[in-house]
């Protein structure tokens, strides 16, 4: 039994039990996280294929680490004019272990994770707008 999520621009084949480190999310650790943009669901039936997405599919999963990845350099250097630039990155991430995918409607009570970022992302579009 297997699921393909999105979340956070990306794409995750999740199991239950499986650990997946996944973009940023604002939870802190030990809450419960619900991911209802399910595109592909291997149901007992056969796989179900979502267009987008599969109606009335989540996935329930609980936060258990937020952290940064490891350091990643850039180094840029250009010969014969003597200039480089040296820069690190370190990507956060929370790592989130995979409970269980259910079927049926999705709870209320729980945050949805794309819910979040797309709230922000709208509050964000109205305050740039221009007052005539």
């Amino acid at each position: 039994m297997f699921a393909v999520i999105k979340t956070g621009g990306k794409q995750y084949i999740v199991e239950p039990g499986k650990r997946v480190r996944v973009e940023k999310l604002e939870f802190q650790k030990d809450a419960e996280v619900i991911f209802d943009s399910v595109l592909v669901y291997d149901s007992p039936k056969g796989v179900v294929v979502g267009q987008p997405f599969v109606p009335g599919v989540f996935v329930r999963g609980k936060v258990t680490e937020q952290g940064k990845a490891d350091k990643v350099i850039v180094f840029k250097y250009t010969s014969k004019k003597r200039t480089r630039k040296l820069k690190g990155h370190r990507q956060p991430f929370t790592e989130v272990e995979v409970v269980a995918i259910e079927e049926g409607a999705v709870p209320k009570t729980v945050v949805k994770s794309e819910k979040v970022v797309t709230a922000k992302l709208q509050t964000r579009t109205r305050a740039k707008t221009v007052k005539k």
